[in-house]
């Protein structure tokens, strides 16, 4: 399960890595709407995350109280994997926006 987040970290580092020049280009022509977009998709990953880290909780509570401990650790994987994906969605929502105001 360890090497699955490992290969689902390189793929979003990859992500970033592209978008890494449209992003500093964008904030060198349009600094103020730069900011806004940051500012935006920043508090829709808090609120993505939020939501994600809500219902796990639920979902672990249940395990918890069916006693079924083999399913914590595929849990706490999936966490992880909806958290990462949270963030993967807000990258390429902002690349997006960059690519509609361009």
């Amino acid at each position: 399960m360890k090497s699955a987040l490992t290969v689902l970290s390189l793929i979003m580092g990859l992500i970033l890595a592209i978008f890494y020049s449209e992003f500093i280009f964008f904030f060198k022509q349009k600094a103020i709407v730069a900011g806004i977009m940051v500012l935006l998709t920043l508090i829709l990953a808090v609120l993505l995350i939020k939501k994600d880290i809500k219902n796990i909780q639920t979902k672990i509570l249940k395990k918890v109280e069916e006693d079924d401990t083999e399913i914590l650790e595929k849990t706490r994987f999936f966490s992880a994997v909806m958290l990462y994906s949270d963030i993967g969605k807000v990258v390429i929502l902002y690349c997006l926006l960059i690519l509609i105001i361009k």
